[in-house]
């Protein structure tokens, strides 16, 4: 929720939590929730919310952000000329969960962290949101980075030319699962280059223009890749 938040460029503030509980939810078990929903959010405030009973388990969170002084984004505006950016590493997460299935148990390791302890990267979204004065698209990659690329070249009607070398990932990591890969809950921009110049960390990965609609990998177009990404909805 906050990193969908960071995606739009606002400030993430407030999160309201909705939790209704079946009769084998213990006091123990709701005060360890609310930490580690405390633990995970840093500074963006828990404000309100509901208990309620319920046959099975369920949560529902909504994050709330600020706008002021804040150019919000949109996947709709990608412009041909701008500079396809990242903000971190990907791949890490999809690596740490087949690390756990595989029945690795060292949490202190960098994949496993990044899967079970993600960050929203707000400082990314912040410097840009604060530095751009023109329209631009930004989103997050928590259902992979070539579906964010997807989603914004759909929306914006643009093509987003993409060196995959560029595309930052860890050694260890392979370029399938850095494109392909879930839950980094890191950022994808498309941005004037001139707003570069803001940003303190960030990846140049690509070009985004105007010929058609879609990806392109390498040199190899995509106008469609959901045989190859995640959907909440498939049946």
């Amino acid at each position: 929720n906050i990193s969908d938040v960071c995606a739009s460029g606002a400030v993430p503030a407030y999160l309201t939590v909705a939790i209704s509980i079946p009769d084998y939810i213990n006091v123990d078990f709701l005060k360890e929730f609310y930490k580690g929903i405390k633990d995970a959010s840093g500074d963006v405030k828990i404000a309100g919310g509901d208990i309620t009973a319920s046959d099975k388990l369920y949560i529902s969170v909504t994050a709330i952000g600020k706008t002021k002084d804040r150019k919000i984004s949109s996947r709709s505006n990608a412009k041909s000329g701008y500079k396809v950016i990242v903000s971190e590493e990907h791949g890490n997460s999809a690596k740490g969960l087949r690390m756990l299935q595989n029945g690795y148990r060292n949490f202190d390791n960098k994949f496993i962290k990044s899967h079970l302890m993600p960050n929203a990267n707000i400082v990314f979204s912040r410097e840009i949101a604060k530095n751009t004065n023109c329209e631009y698209a930004m989103t997050d990659t928590s259902d992979g980075l070539a579906d964010a690329l997807m989603q914004i070249a759909k929306a914006s009607n643009v093509l987003l030319d993409i060196d995959t070398s560029l595309i930052p990932h860890d050694k260890d990591v392979d370029t399938e699962t850095a494109l392909y890969g879930g839950e980094d809950y890191e950022l994808v921009a498309c941005i004037p280059e001139s707003t570069l110049k803001y940003l303190s960390k960030y990846y140049v990965i690509g070009d985004v223009k105007d010929t058609k609609c879609g990806i392109q990998l390498d040199g190899i177009f995509f106008d469609n890749i959901d045989d190859k990404i995640f959907n909440h909805f498939k049946s």
